[in-house]
């Protein structure tokens, strides 16, 4: 009691002191925890009602679990702070620190950021053993709201980064805190826009490349319950549903069990025929980019709402009633339009869910149940069915009209926009589109995403089912792919950069479209947010990309003489070599390899060589590693020039610094590789293991070499030179020696000595071997070279 009394008096005059800032951030990265009654009561000064916040069931002696009792989420009886709140979390973020991050999470101006937490939540059951020792158990279950445990899982976060990131405390950055920042504007922004719009909830979705960035969920899914929306909260997507039978077609494409040009009456148990035309063929291209002719008649796509308790007919059904001249729903007139297929864009729902109707008829499942197995089974999207009795209840978000009265509702062309998904599943799913084969190849996603008609004024670019875009931005120009939906309280937008591996997805539910058929302030918040999340995912994407392409040497301008070579392998690793000089002046070399995140490379460790000796005498067996130290390298690109920070911490000069470095050379990629050229890469000997080659093309004949190798007294030593490629031969004439100043003092080309060494021949054999000859102050010999590694962008072929 004394304590709890003692954080109430500290929360008191912190919220007085803290009251006007505009946003709070609150870190728990490294919080061991402590008991939930003092996270409650913290948390109590930034709610306003009393709610439910996650469920426990507790260990009974009788070895049982409790039936699940709700926790409450107190009111503090003073001042409370109600403005945006970053709460930032790790896997060092424990027991009670936990249960604070998954109460406050259900607070709608709350967000978590950082990586999931270490799953400790539980109190534990300690037992002694004979010897001693010692073991507790997890004894209790802790549920969200939504029922999702997260006991040794984690609790995610909805802003992921990465914690202890070494380039972090290389740059005496905190890249969770600048994160924060920056979500907790955004917040403040969408939250605003959201209540100037009254939209009850929205959910967003971003990924690049290939890792889930945002999955964060704003508002209410019940509004009369006070039912917070989660990133496991389904939403109804409307015509973003029309994207899973797309990907469903392709699927059946890719088995040959179908192609783009099949007719629709070599496959369909009915015939679909257009009065208005003869002998027009339909094919599956033609549903798929809505210019089949066969269009919604809006009188029976106006009645065919219903509660979700009633029942509705089967898609055969359905469908048939609307094409089969004796059927209750075909109308002759207002079922078809008078244009041949091919020739004319006409949006057609219906047409869509005929597509859908001929994967079930070609896969011989039900197309919910293919899409089941297929699709969320493969991607484990738990939380993605399309009819509301396969969720738990009080899960799904209620769609809400402009009157926010809000009601679940169905319709028999489920396919076309009955499906329902969440955050996170959207997530996976864009993943897996954007970078992943789960679903597809990447073949058949491309041609998915490849226009399937000729463009012309009555028809758009468009692929199977997908539209087909630019995006441009003072970022990047490049193409987009997109689908949008909008339903009675639902509107929805998925977007997708495919160079970029970039997908944002938001999903509301509330009408975007007034009663008069206008576009309303719902649906600027709908693209604003979308637009945003790509605009975030690009830059990312993008500054990702500059690191990707850093392979070549970089110097500083002010310490010319020394430098450092970059080459981008496979897998975001790197390899990084610095050349550079002793206290003494003399010629050092290091190398490190690492790993690249975002726009920077991470060396944790690179390392010297010692016990080497030039020529024949070299005893790889005798060549020692040791330790230099650390480098991280930040990117930045501006006008199309690219730079990079570099920060080093040698242990073995004692030396700490940061350079502005600026590119000297880039790796050549020739726009038709051959074997010939694409030798740039490093190169040994396996007989010499302990020294190489770094050889780097600079256009079709020009290259530039540098040996890292030793003196014969056994210093390290580097030459550098230009040279030609002849044939099938490089000629390096005149490769230079150096010294200069040492590490972290300045320099200029004045105070650089240059001395000629000698020449070196390569003839290429193959892409994978090299003869080397060498005539120089050390002496002379010839080595058989083979490949070490090459650049991620270079072919060998």
């Amino acid at each position: 009691a004394q304590t709890l009394a003692k954080v109430r008096a500290s929360m008191i005059e912190m919220i007085a002191d803290l009251i006007d800032v505009k946003g709070l951030i609150i870190d728990l990265r490294l919080n061991p925890g402590g008991t939930d009654a003092i996270a409650f009561e913290a948390a109590s000064f930034f709610n306003n009602h009393r709610l439910p916040v996650f469920g426990v069931q507790y260990a009974l002696a009788n070895g049982q679990l409790s039936q699940t009792e709700s926790a409450y989420l107190p009111v503090a009886q003073t001042a409370r702070y109600n403005q945006p709140i970053a709460i930032l979390i790790s896997e060092f973020t424990h027991s009670a620190a936990e249960t604070l991050a998954l109460a406050m999470r259900e607070l709608p101006n709350v967000s978590l950021i950082g990586s999931k937490t270490a799953g400790n939540l539980s109190n534990k059951l300690e037992k002694q053993l004979p010897n001693g020792w010692a073991f507790s158990l997890a004894s209790d279950v802790y549920r969200s709201q939504d029922g999702r445990e997260f006991e040794a899982e984690g609790i995610p976060p909805q802003v992921h980064v990465d914690f202890l990131q070494r380039s972090d405390r290389v740059l005496a950055r905190d890249t969770a805190i600048d994160t924060a920042k920056q979500v907790l504007e955004q917040d403040q922004a969408i939250l605003s826009q959201m209540q100037a719009a009254d939209i009850p909830a929205l959910s967003t979705s971003l990924v690049v490349n290939g890792k889930t960035i945002i999955s964060k969920v704003y508002g209410y899914a019940d509004i009369s319950q006070q039912r917070r929306a989660t990133a496991d909260t389904p939403f109804q997507l409307a015509s973003v549903s029309k994207t899973f039978i797309a990907v469903a077609l392709m699927q059946l494409v890719e088995q040959g069990l179908l192609s783009l040009d099949t007719p629709i009456n070599d496959v369909l148990p009915f015939p679909v025929d257009n009065p208005k035309l003869d002998n027009e063929i339909i094919t599956i291209r033609h549903l798929a980019t809505h210019t089949s002719g066969l269009i919604d008649n809006a009188d029976v796509y106006d009645n065919s709402l219903v509660l979700e308790t009633e029942s509705v007919p089967t898609l055969a059904a359905v469908l048939q009633d609307y094409y089969s001249p004796d059927g209750k729903l075909y109308d002759a007139q207002l079922n078809f339009a008078a244009t041949p297929p091919g020739t004319h864009y006409e949006y057609s729902n219906i047409a869509a869910t005929l597509a859908a109707y001929i994967v079930e008829v070609r896969s011989g499942l039900s197309f919910d149940d293919y899409v089941e197995q297929h699709i969320f089974q493969p991607l484990q999207m738990q939380n993605s069915h399309y009819h509301l009795a396969q969720f738990p209840e009080n899960t799904a978000a209620i769609p809400y009209g402009l009157d926010n009265e809000g009601q679940f509702y169905h319709y028999p062309t489920y396919p076309d926009g009955m499906l329902r998904s969440s955050a996170n599943d959207l997530a996976a799913y864009l993943t897996d589109l954007t970078t992943g084969e789960a679903l597809l190849e990447r073949a058949s996603i491309e041609r998915m995403w490849t226009p399937l008609l000729a463009e012309t004024p009555a028809v758009p670019d468009i692929g199977v089912i997908w539209d087909l875009g630019s995006f441009n931005t003072e970022y990047t120009n490049t193409y987009f792919v997109e689908h949008g939906g909008a339903d009675p309280g639902v509107a929805s937008e998925l977007q997708i950069l495919p160079d970029l591996a970039v997908g944002a997805a938001v999903v509301m539910n509330t009408d975007r479209i007034d009663a008069d058929g206008q576009f309303n302030a719902a649906n600027d918040v709908l693209f604003n947010t979308a637009i945003q999340l790509l605009l975030t995912g690009s830059k990312l994407a993008i500054n990702q990309q500059i690191a990707i392409n850093a392979s070549g040497s970089w110097y500083d301008p002010s310490r010319d003489g020394q430098g450092v070579h970059i080459e981008v392998l496979a897998d975001n690793q790197a390899e990084v070599i610095w050349f550079g000089y002793d206290a003494q002046g003399q010629q050092l070399w290091a190398i490190g390899t690492g790993q690249i995140a975002g726009n920077r490379i991470d060396i944790p460790t690179a390392y010297q060589t010692s016990g080497g000796v030039f020529g024949a005498n070299l005893d790889p067996a005798a060549v020692q590693r040791i330790t230099w130290g650390e480098m991280v390298f930040a990117f930045e690109e501006s006008n199309g020039n690219t730079t990079a920070t570099w920060v080093y911490n040698s242990r073995q000069a004692a030396q700490h610094g940061e350079q502005s470095l600026s590119r000297l050379t880039q790796t050549y990629l020739p726009q038709s590789p051959n074997m010939i050229r694409n030798t740039t890469g490093t190169w040994f000997d396996p007989d010499h293991n302990g020294e190489g080659f770094i050889l780097q093309q600079l256009d079709e004949t020009e290259a530039i070499l540098y040996w890292l190798t030793y003196t014969p007294d056994g210093h390290q030593a580097w030459l550098i030179g230009n040279g030609r490629l002849d044939g099938d031969t490089f000629t390096f004439p005149e490769m230079q020696t150096t010294s200069a100043t040492p590490l972290g003092n300045a320099s200029s080309v004045r105070s650089i000595t240059r001395k000629t060494w000698g020449s070196i021949t390569l003839t290429i054999n193959n892409c994978q071997q090299i003869e080397a000859q060498y005539q120089g102050l050390f002496g002379a010999g010839e080595w058989l070279l083979q490949r070490l590694t090459k650049p991620v962008a270079v072919e060998c072929k």
